[in-house]
């Protein structure tokens, strides 16, 4: 079974370049994952014509707003534009249920909570191993250093192994994260190494430890502008959005 994995928004939290924020699609022929939901990502996804009600689950990497709060609104066209029967699985690191009845409450305090559909929202703590919906992913998750609940995912889809690392700092730990994937995508919003470190990676971190990582392929996103203009001398794909790349 292949994988199709479209790259919804790129960018990084000011988005360098005129990119969306982070959001990765992640679809085989009978489960689709969404991966993060920057506050660009309902759009993207209309632009792209796909229905938000085929989404099965929402994937979140930690709860920066370029991360997350695109979620009220992909909620909300659920209640309003593509009326949603099925539940909806909201999947992320643990405080995902407590963020979540913020952002609704804050952001549309007269609509929420209401019960148009299921919500179902489970907690991931680090260094475990997770199933969705009957075994059509497996999730493993790997701790990140960026926010205090930052996490990395090894998904296991479609008989393919996609790592993803959210937004990080280097550290050994992605290299664990990597290794026999098919596909690493990996944060890298720093050209040249940040003095001092200030939790993202930099394309001078990942080139010198890239021999070091199990991969198939590397695909660099959440490219501030330095990494933008430095492109040419980027050895590894820097995802654009609407780039859809296929793992067979």
């Amino acid at each position: 079974m292949s994988v199709k994995i479209t790259f919804l928004g790129t960018g990084d939290a000011s988005n360098s370049g005129g990119r969306a924020q982070q959001a990765l699609l992640l679809t085989t022929s009978n489960f689709t994952l969404l991966v993060d939901c920057g506050a660009n990502t309902l759009q993207r996804l209309q632009k792209m014509q796909i229905d938000p009600n085929t989404i099965d689950a929402v994937l979140f990497t930690h709860f920066h707003a370029d991360h997350f709060l695109g979620t009220v609104h992909l909620d909300l066209s659920l209640i309003f534009d593509f009326p949603r029967k099925r539940n909806l699985l909201y999947l992320g690191p643990v405080g995902l249920k407590e963020r979540c009845q913020q952002l609704f409450s804050l952001s549309y305090p007269r609509l929420y909570p209401n019960d148009n559909f299921v919500r179902e929202m489970v907690e991931y703590a680090p260094h475990q191993k997770y199933t969705i919906l009957d075994n059509k992913a497996i999730v493993e998750t790997f701790p990140m250093e960026h926010a205090p609940e930052s996490l990395g995912y090894r998904i296991s889809i479609g008989g393919k192994c996609i790592a993803i690392t959210g937004d990080t700092q280097w550290h050994d730990g992605i290299v664990d994260l990597a290794k026999d994937s098919d596909c690493l995508i990996c944060e890298c919003f720093h050209y040249k190494k940040p003095q001092p470190r200030i939790g993202h990676c930099s394309y001078e971190e990942i080139h010198e430890n890239s021999t070091r990582i199990d991969t198939k392929k590397i695909i660099l996103l959440h490219a501030h502008r330095e990494v933008l203009e430095h492109r040419e001398k980027v050895d590894f794909t820097i995802a654009n959005d609407g780039d859809i790349l296929d793992i067979e």
